[in-house]
């Protein structure tokens, strides 16, 4: 067995990665955990340059600052003692090197021409804004207090900068004083507004993505070495591919808003230690958002129209910001016609089932854990029904082909921690818990363990759990990544339902698409 099996496993791992590899020219696949370089710094700037919009800069930290130090409604001289006070930042255009005045900065409450110079609220207190005062023609300050026609980029330096610092169980958190503190961005005008409009709105779009499961990736491709209990070392295969076919626009009425086709195999060359499963179909699937939908499409629209009206974005940054403190996403409703098949010496579907499979989901975010290096995620399978029938037992030709009902319910959990180099030798670890609970209320064909046919009947119920360790080595092959995989896996999946208690550790490739972001449109 080990002889066919495993080097078919190799082709088809090969196929997809040239696959893979093809479709990374085509298509930007963005990595939406990754962490900041610096704990405590400048995570982002931009400068706003639009006629009418009141000149300003926006800085993301990339940690919460402390307010301590930090005015939210600035009165007058109310900034003075604060890190956001004229003399403490230091704006200069690039690559003029022209600086603008403190003068120019604003630090007076409801000023006129100008934002206010703030920590703003409703961004965890993680975002900065930085008024610009229209100084009048007549001030020899003004042609410096905004940028040069060939400026396209801004430094914004803080002289001194003060962060919550990590807080341990009994103890309040401690300030993380920062000097010197700086970051460059892009200068967004007249010009360049449409690139604006762009990026605001791919933030909508991750404001509400959810994070995918391995099985959900466009490819995941893992060889391991396995340990079954109590036998030798053998090899093992397991390998999901997922190809969209259609998306629906984002919050469009509709009955699916996503189909896409996918196979998934898991195959090893050890009995005791060998799923034997494949299954092959389609899925429909509606997207329930957990926003609000009359927002959502409030800011689509006002998105699409930003370059005409100059994109006055605050209340849209604002409203997306509220979108992202979702910790759960969006509820999702499956409909999937499966083809399941038996993986043996006999090739794939000595038995098969042809399998109706509908299941509602709660998918959720990827959230920040322990000062951004850290993230996990959820998934939950409240309920799901799988229906169907058995079309093919070549080890049992004689046996009547039944019908199948299936009630399942279970969940998946990911720890992730991201180093803040993605080319560092170990540039991500994840551990992953996985379980399924499937009830069979009709007997279906099992494998006897004794002549490892598939002429047994049985029902009730067949569970299945994993436990992955994942460490990423900073190694990319196309639109993907390459690392190493330890897994324990322990019990039955269809349609054989063999029994397995195995460890394996091996090589995996998996794609980089760790949420649903780049299949969503908005339009």
């Amino acid at each position: 067995m080990k002889s066919r099996i495993l080097p078919a496993l190799f082709t088809c791992a090969f196929a997809l990665g040239c696959g893979t590899s093809v479709l990374a020219q085509s298509s930007k696949v963005a990595i939406k955990e990754a962490a900041k370089a610096d704990a405590y710094g400048v995570a982002l700037v931009r400068f706003i340059d639009l006629p009418g919009s009141k000149h300003r800069a926006v800085v993301d930290l990339s940690a919460p600052q402390d307010k301590t130090f930090a005015a939210g409604s600035p009165a007058a001289g109310a900034l003075a003692t604060s890190d956001l006070k004229a003399s403490n930042i230091i704006i200069k255009f690039l690559p003029s090197g022209k600086i603008v005045p403190a003068s120019a900065i604003n630090n007076v409450a409801d000023h006129k021409t100008a934002p206010d110079t703030e920590n703003m609220s409703g961004f965890g207190d993680t975002r900065l804004q930085i008024g610009i005062i229209e100084l009048e023609d007549n001030d020899p300050d003004q042609k410096d207090s905004v940028p040069e026609p060939g400026d396209d980029r801004v430094q914004i330096t803080f002289g001194v900068l003060h962060f919550v610092g990590v807080s341990t169980p009994g103890s309040a958190a401690t300030t993380v004083e920062r000097e010197n503190v700086s970051g460059t961005g892009r200068i967004y005008n007249k010009a360049n507004i449409n690139e604006r409009v762009e990026e605001t709105r791919q933030t909508l779009i991750d404001a509400v993505a959810h994070a995918k499961t391995d099985d959900e990736k466009d490819a995941f491709v893992a060889f391991s070495v396995v340990v079954p209990a109590g036998g030798n070392s053998q090899g093992s295969g397991d390998i999901s591919f997922n190809r969209d076919l259609y998306a629906a626009s984002l919050a469009q009425a509709a009955l699916f808003d996503h189909v896409k086709v996918g196979f998934h195999l898991n195959k090893a060359s050890e009995t005791a230690s060998d799923p034997r499963h494949f299954d092959l179909g389609f899925t429909f699937r509606k997207t329930f958002l957990r926003a609000n939908m009359a927002k959502l499409n409030e800011i689509k629209n006002a998105i699409n129209n930003g370059a005409k009206s100059e994109f006055a974005s605050d209340q849209i940054v604002q409203d997306i910001n509220d979108l992202q403190q979702d910790f759960i996403r969006a509820y999702i409703f499956d409909n999937a016609l499966r083809l399941e098949g038996d993986v043996s010496t006999r090739g794939i579907g000595n038995v098969s089932n042809l399998i109706w499979d509908a299941q509602l989901q709660v998918a959720t975010v990827s959230r920040a854990l322990a000062g951004q290096t850290g993230f996990w995620n959820f998934r939950w399978v409240p309920v799901g029904v799988e229906a169907g029938g058995n079309l093919t037992n070549n080890d049992n030709p004689t046996s009547v082909k039944g019908s199948l009902v299936r009630g399942k319910t279970g969940g998946e959990f990911n720890l992730i921690f991201k180093a803040g180099d993605p080319n560092e030798p170990v540039s991500r670890i994840q551990i992953s818990a996985k379980a399924l609970e499937r009830y069979l209320f009709m007997d279906e064909n099992t494998l006897d363990p004794v002549t490892k046919l598939a002429v047994i009947a049985d029902k009730g119920s067949k569970y299945w759990l994993q436990a992955d360790l994942k460490i990423g080595t900073g190694v990319k092959v196309g639109a993907g990544r390459v690392g190493f995989r330890a897994s324990f896996q322990r019990g039955y999946l269809p349609p054989v339902y063999n029994y397995v208690k195995t460890f394996n550790f091996g090589v995996v490739f998996e794609t980089n698409d760790d949420d649903n972001s780049k299949n969503l449109k908005l339009k």
